[in-house]
This record gives structure tokens, sequence and C-alpha cells, in this order.
């Protein structure tokens, strides 16, 4: 009976473990897309283009006033599958 608990506890530990591993991963894996997004909030911005809604760092871009894209503009000829 106390092996078998034994046992359960090295198991426990060797989870506990790989959680943290994954844990970590995740974060820095959260860190990147973070990073990402900022670049492309960055670079959509010195475009002078409105960030794509499904961005979820969008408010960003919405701290001031941005019409562009509103109206036409002469450039909307590709729109890169959002409008």
């Amino acid at each position: 009976m106390e092996q078998e608990l034994l046992k359960w506890k090295e198991k426990v530990k060797e989870q506990e473990r790989i959680n943290q591993e994954q844990k970590q991963k995740l974060e820095q894996q959260q860190k990147r897309i973070e990073s990402n997004e900022s670049m492309l909030a960055t670079l959509f911005e010195k475009l002078n283009m409105p960030l794509p809604p499904k961005f979820s760092c969008a408010t960003l871009m919405q701290d001031k006033p941005n019409d562009v894209g509103e109206a036409s503009n002469g450039n909307n000829d590709d729109n890169f599958g959002f409008e």
C-alpha cells in the first residue's frame, strides 16, 4: 500500500513538472503573439491604415481618431481580405 502511495506521489511530481514546463512555453508564446500584434499595429499605423477588427490589440489604434479606410482613398484596390 505504501509503495502504491509513493508511486502516485512520483507521478504527481512528474505531472506538476510537465505542467510547469507547458505553462512556461505558453507564456513565451503569448509574449511572442503580443509582440507580433504590437508590431502589426505599428506597421498598420505607419501605413496609415486601420487595423483589422479581429486583432486583440486593436485598442492600441483606437486611442486616437482614425477615419482612414472609411472613405475611398484611391488606394483600395487590394483590401487584404478585410474591409
